[in-house]
């Protein structure tokens, strides 16, 4: 195997762990770290204007929209109590539109589960991501996540308001 080869393979694993880690983090309700991976980086949401860029405004977009309950199931603001939004967020057909030593552009199907305590377990959100990337000084980061919203179930427990309005 050429340097060039495994260079290009190691890239795909660290990238398709910034995937997995964006989902666990957001299950656990851990915005903070799921705000960090954007640091350099945006998320967009296909067909609106805003543009939510860096950890700050990424950390503000998921408190101001997502629900998250505490352990007695009150809905809390995950930077002040611990909490979680009781879903899983399953990413799946990851394919690379491009891979390069410093850049690569990935697309992935996402369908998030929920399943409160006591509530039939649904499938509440799917959709498609198409991610761009960045590698400086051989570490790998989210450039920008442009979202596109495919179904949408019943998201009355996982959403504040509509973001999509």
């Amino acid at each position: 195997m050429s340097d060039q080869t495994t260079d290009l393979f190691l890239a795909r694993l660290q990238i398709e762990r910034l995937i997995c880690s964006y989902a666990e983090a957001l299950d656990a309700g851990d915005v903070t770290r799921v705000a960090n991976l954007f640091s350099r980086g945006q998320i967009r949401i296909n067909g609106m204007d805003v543009v939510h860029k860096g950890s700050d405004a990424v950390r503000d977009m998921f408190v101001r929209f997502t629900m998250f309950y505490d352990k007695n199931m009150q809905a809390v603001d995950p930077t002040v109590a611990r909490s979680k939004p009781w879903t899983k967020h399953l990413s799946s057909n990851l394919r690379f539109e491009s891979l390069s030593a410093a850049s690569a552009v990935l697309w992935s199907d996402f369908t998030v589960l929920q399943g409160l305590p006591g509530k039939e377990l649904k499938t509440i959100v799917a959709g498609r991501y198409c991610d761009n990337f960045c590698c400086e000084a051989g570490e790998w980061f989210f450039t920008d996540r442009l979202e596109y919203i495919d179904l949408v179930g019943d998201v009355s427990n996982h959403l504040k308001g509509n973001p999509l309005a």
